[in-house]
């Protein structure tokens, strides 16, 4: 192993908590806790759900996730406000005064 000389973006696929909440939690633990084998340390034996995994380390995920993803929240805001269609009616309300513009 061995560490980037260049600066890299991490993608990943963003699921709605009220749509897809399996899928949503078990994306955090893969993304922010620590695992070797998924399988093993992630396993949906041990606990019932992966809510409840989350919920068992969710100070280490959210620290690890405030060091690696300053802009969580904001970008999740702003992705909610595209999802429903809301951009429009917030750029008519910041130009409403502004005619032509």
């Amino acid at each position: 192993m061995c560490n980037r000389k260049e600066k890299a973006v991490l993608r990943t696929h963003r699921y709605r908590r009220d749509k897809e909440e399996d899928k949503y939690f078990y994306s955090k633990l893969l993304l922010y806790l620590p695992w070797r084998d998924a399988d093993k340390d992630l396993c949906r034996n041990t606990y019932n759900s992966y809510k409840e995994l989350y919920t068992v380390h969710i100070k280490l995920i959210q620290a690890n996730e405030s060091q690696f993803n300053m802009a969580g929240s904001d970008i999740d805001d702003a992705l909610d406000v595209i999802d429903k269609g809301g951009v429009e009616q917030l750029w008519d309300d910041t130009h409403a005064g502004n005619p032509g513009k």
